[in-house]
């Protein structure tokens, strides 16, 4: 290892990162990366920008109270902005004539009306290394403001200039305005800068050199532990015994909870990804997601007590095809996480769940290969929207390895695209906007022939591709007939039932058993 003068040596940047265009997140990426080659995984990234050399040793500090304190993705310097977007920015039209960026109704007569914005000041940035791993830019995830009045430390300075404190909202938060959009900005305990600040420039000059640039990582793991930090949730027990509930209401309320406040009962929850990347994956985020991946879990549960299928926390859990860990958050009510498995073709997203303290252990599989489980091991299997995008050849097989790994009597719940689905492709209009969309369109003049291979029992698979690791000879769109899972995969699984009600999900839902006693 090369030190200059107490400073780890990483070397130069690539050349893509020392242009003029290059952005900061890609530097600190690489900064990152080349550091925990060197010395190991970090606890925090501390990033001292040399263009703003007017800092005190209490702001440092205060980022690290409020980072080990809160334990957001990130903490930001912020100070109120100078101009204001509601007031007195100004855009011009096609016309040339001018107009309030963001106007509201009935205007704002005078700048104390607006609401209070923020303008990032550069003075100190510290940022959780998983969260600098896993996302493309600044804003993706709960980013914390530390600012002029914030409790955690001395007003900081824009330009070298003392600002007036922030004002402040009823709960001691900053007030912050809803988005563009017309949606709630969403401000946490810990006065987050919401998603609302996307659309502020971003005009951060990235250093010119990694060996005398004010980039630090922050090694002292101990220092952070000792501030207050709060401890995360026991993942040594199921979250029925962890948080005293009685019924699957309270714990679908305190998930919901989960999405905006980290911090529940003293203990930090798994957190959950950026709603692109939730959206990518099932279509629906934050409490959408919940709610539908709660009317699954109970539709699952309601088989599993008509068939006295006891989850007990020390029965075993796998979700196959996992995505971000949505089930497994939700079936960590019955299941202690050691019994709880995720298992993904996506080795990314099983990063994500990692990262994010998904309850469970997460291991990737090829598309075509074998679940690294004993036979017989788990008591009950999920598969959603998993079984509606693979080939015939492919579900057959993993049917077969499903069934291994499942025990006598265990069950499995899992969804598929429905005959209504054909219906849906025919319908798709010309002048959608949707990738999804366009890429079915293209199937539309094959829909009756589709619609004939269905009536006549037999399998339906429609190749669409789902980009990386996801190419069309693994993944498309999948419409399979009631009477083909009670046939074909009937060496595997006796069908229990196949529920094909709009009303209640997208796909069709089907629940089938491994024969044999328990």
């Amino acid at each position: 290892m090369r030190w200059q003068r107490g400073a780890l040596d990483t070397g130069l940047r690539p050349a893509h990162l020392a242009t003029d265009t290059a952005g900061k997140w890609g530097v600190w990426q690489h900064a990152l990366d080349e550091t925990e080659k060197r010395v190991g995984p970090e606890t925090a990234f501390l990033d001292l920008d040399c263009t703003k050399p007017l800092r005190l040793q209490g702001d440092i500090d205060a980022a690290l109270d409020l980072f080990a304190r809160e334990r957001p993705d990130m903490v930001e310097s912020c100070t109120e902005a100078r101009k204001n977007p509601y007031f007195n920015l100004v855009e011009s039209d096609a016309s040339g004539a001018l107009h309030v960026s963001k106007p509201l109704p009935g205007g704002v007569l005078a700048r104390q009306q607006a609401p209070v914005v923020y303008e990032h000041v550069g003075v100190v940035y510290d940022a959780a290394p998983d969260y600098l791993k896993r996302s493309g830019s600044l804003y993706e995830g709960r980013v914390a403001l530390l600012g002029p009045g914030h409790p955690a430390g001395p007003a900081l300075r824009a330009g070298g200039r003392h600002r007036q404190s922030a004002r402040l909202g009823d709960r001691g938060v900053p007030h912050v305005p809803p988005d563009r959009e017309g949606g709630a900005a969403r401000v946490s305990r810990y006065a987050a800068v919401p998603p609302v600040h996307r659309h502020l420039p971003h005009r951060a000059r990235p250093d010119n050199n990694l060996t005398t640039c004010s980039t630090r990582v922050a090694r002292n793991t101990t220092r952070l532990r000792e501030r207050r930090s709060m401890p995360r949730c026991d993942m040594t027990q199921n979250a029925r015994e962890r948080f005293k509930l009685s019924k699957d209401d309270d714990w679908l309320a305190l998930l919901s909870r989960s999405v905006h406040e980290p911090l529940i009962d003293g203990f930090e929850m798994p957190r959950f990804p950026h709603g692109r990347v939730q959206r990518q994956f099932i279509g629906s985020a934050d409490g959408a997601a919940l709610n539908e991946g709660f009317a699954f879990y109970r539709k699952c549960r309601s088989y599993f007590d008509r068939h006295g299928l006891r989850l007990a926390p020390d029965a075993r859990y796998l979700d196959f095809g996992c995505g971000w860990g949505r089930f497994p958050r939700i079936f960590w009510y019955d299941f202690d996480p050691a019994n709880i498995h995720g298992v993904d073709v996506d080795p990314e997203i099983l990063a994500v769940c990692r990262a994010l303290g998904c309850p469970g252990t997460y291991t990737r599989i090829e598309p075509r290969g074998r679940l690294p489980f004993d036979d017989g091991h788990f008591d009950f299997v999920s598969a959603y929207s998993v079984f509606s995008h693979l080939p015939e050849e492919i579900a057959g097989h993993w049917m077969s390895e499903l069934s291994r790994v499942t025990k006598p009597g265990g069950m499995m719940g899992f969804t598929t695209e429905a005959r209504r689905f054909l219906d849906f492709i025919e319908r798709i209009e010309d002048t959608s906007r949707s990738n999804w969309h366009f890429t079915l369109a293209k199937h539309k003049a094959r829909v009756p022939e589709y619609r004939d291979i269905f009536d006549q029992g037999r399998f339906v698979y429609i190749p669409t591709g789902g980009g990386a690791y996801r190419s069309e000879d693994v993944y498309g769109e999948a419409c399979i007939p009631e009477s083909y899972i009670r046939t074909a995969w009937s060496e595997h699984f006796a069908l229990v039932d196949y529920v094909d009600d709009p009303s209640k999900f997208w796909q069709a839902f089907v629940i089938v058993q491994k024969p044999g006693a328990r």
